[in-house]
């Protein structure tokens, strides 16, 4: 284990020191094409609605082109090695100079080709869910998002290869990975912060937007691969927008949960497609868990979004929401029943991004195998927490 990991017990949260995000000065702007910058900065790379990928094989977490909108138009990658004895953010490719970022009106902001800057690399976005790591491709992923400067939202795939060396713009193609939610409008789309989560062992990766649930398929020779339609959602999702998804390895199903439309967790079989709507057995935790999705629709368009990952070695689901503190929501597998997971040392964990009415985790709550728990990022002036699941 790294120094940092060393002697920590089990349901024991640890600060890790040195692993804000805010102290990666980057070492290029990119700016519009009138020379203005954004108006956030690198702060936005986690919190403007940002998420993060994790290679488990090597446990570098990656931050790939994250920013968007009008927050921050920088698409330098960077990543982090939790298996360091001191763990710190680093920045892989610098990403574009210069007066990159189109602000005119043509192409229109419906236009996919607004998905790339004016130098022909990926452009900024709210990553939302949409950062996935895929390890037999050595790609950190970007599922679409809010672009730079117009905030419009695209579902075209950016994918880049962390094989190559350190310094190297090693985005793929434009076009290798697809389009993540049908193409309906050539690469624009009327929806945000879709729900999208990866099967860890066949590394499909799975997309929810209404009217449907689509399923990427890795190519097993080659680079990219194929997306398909796994079935329709139940009406009573909506959009799904905004929910929380991971995927049961021991049952090869998916559950959502917490997001825009039902109240009440609902499971997709992975195999058949199929949809159950599953109420949560009541408990004082499970009401808990409820509260900020309401408070989120309360305050602003969209329930708070919450991060959640499946462990199984301990058959649950681990739900973490927006609020400082060490409090972590523990889901059966088996049978929904939601619990507090009783840890110790999390009083000092940070509230999440503090940008806007939309409190948010996403994928900034990422399994660890090799480390044996959770790595939690709650926002870019805060040092990363640990916290040890078995």
């Amino acid at each position: 284990m790294p120094a940092w990991r060393r002697g920590q017990a089990v349901s024991e949260w640890r600060e890790i020191p040195g692993s804000a995000m805010s102290l990666l000065v980057p070492s290029r702007e990119a700016k519009n094409t009138n020379g203005a910058s954004a108006i956030v900065g690198p702060n936005a790379r986690l919190d403007a609605w940002c998420g993060l990928s994790i290679d488990t094989r090597s446990s570098n977490v990656w931050s790939a082109a994250n920013g968007g909108h009008g927050d921050y138009y920088g698409n330098e990658v960077c990543t982090i090695d939790l298996l360091a004895d001191a763990p710190a953010w680093v920045e892989w490719f610098a990403g574009s100079s210069g007066n990159v970022v189109n602000i005119s009106s043509s192409p229109p902001a419906i236009d996919a080709s607004r998905a790339r800057y004016l130098d022909g690399t990926p452009v900024s976005t709210h990553s939302y869910y949409g950062q996935q790591f895929l390890e037999r491709q050595n790609r950190a992923l970007r599922l679409g998002g809010s672009v730079s400067p117009i905030g419009s939202a695209f579902e075209t795939v950016e994918g880049f290869d962390t094989s190559r060396p350190r310094g190297q713009g090693a985005w793929d193609p434009a076009g290798t990975f697809g389009l993540c939610i049908g193409g309906s409008f050539g690469g624009w789309t009327p929806s945000i912060a879709w729900a999208a989560t990866k099967d860890p062992v066949t590394e499909r990766i799975y997309t929810l937007a209404y009217p449907k649930i689509w399923r990427f398929t890795p190519a097993t020779t080659g680079i990219g691969g194929a997306w398909e339609v796994l079935s329709n959602l139940p009406d009573e999702l909506n959009s799904a927008a905004m929910g929380a998804t991971a995927v049961d390895t021991r049952r090869n199903r998916l559950l959502w949960l917490l997001g825009v439309g039902s109240p009440d967790p609902h499971l997709c079989d992975l195999d058949s497609g199929a949809w159950t709507r599953v109420p949560m057995p009541a408990s004082a935790a499970a009401d808990a868990m409820r509260s900020a999705r309401a408070l989120g629709a309360s305050s602003g368009s969209h329930p708070y979004s919450s991060g959640m990952v499946y462990v199984p070695e301990i058959d649950a689901y681990l739900v973490r929401q927006a609020a400082g503190g060490g409090r972590v929501f523990r889901i059966d597998a088996a049978t929904l029943a939601v619990t507090d997971l009783s840890t110790t040392g999390g009083a000092g964990v940070s509230p999440g991004a503090p940008l806007g009415s939309e409190q948010n985790v996403y994928s900034r709550w990422l399994l660890v195998p090799q480390l044996k728990g959770v790595v939690y990022f709650p926002r870019s002036a805060s040092n990363a927490w640990f916290l040890r699941t078995h």
